[in-house]
């Protein structure tokens, strides 16, 4: 099922709550800034959020920074997991956790935070456009 709009004609959260009831799989994709370069992903499985992402994300926003701003990690466990990171290929709260850097717990809270305020913002929009492709 690949579902598009305009924001001005459905509300993102009735959207995003038909994918949920659905159970549906795949990328929803908003846009409702100035131009189609700026943009926001809502990534579902089986009609659960489970990763979010934009192009306007700052440096605070990342999940290393978090951890560091809220004295989980180090700034030196930051610079050293992502040496590790870039090398190893894993996702970079993986290697928090394999490294004991952080524990499993501290890490998904941080995703967890990443993700809604991100869809916070989404919720937010009242005009632009919307896509999802399974």
């Amino acid at each position: 099922m690949a579902l598009e709009g305009e924001l001005r004609d459905f509300n993102i959260l009735e959207v995003i709550q038909l994918l949920g009831q659905q159970g549906k799989t795949g990328v929803l994709r908003v846009w409702g800034w100035d131009k189609r370069s700026d943009e926001a992903g809502i990534y579902f499985s089986n009609g659960r959020i489970i990763y979010a992402t934009s192009n306007q994300r700052t440096k605070g926003d990342l999940l290393g920074e978090r951890l560091a701003k809220t004295g989980v990690i180090s700034r030196d466990d930051l610079y050293t997991a992502l040496r590790n990171q870039k090398k190893s290929g894993q996702f970079l709260g993986e290697v928090f956790v394999e490294e004991e850097m952080a524990d499993e717990q501290a890490v998904l809270n941080a995703l967890y935070t990443q993700i809604h305020e991100l869809v916070y913002e989404v919720f937010r929009l009242e005009v632009g456009k919307f896509e999802f492709k399974p």
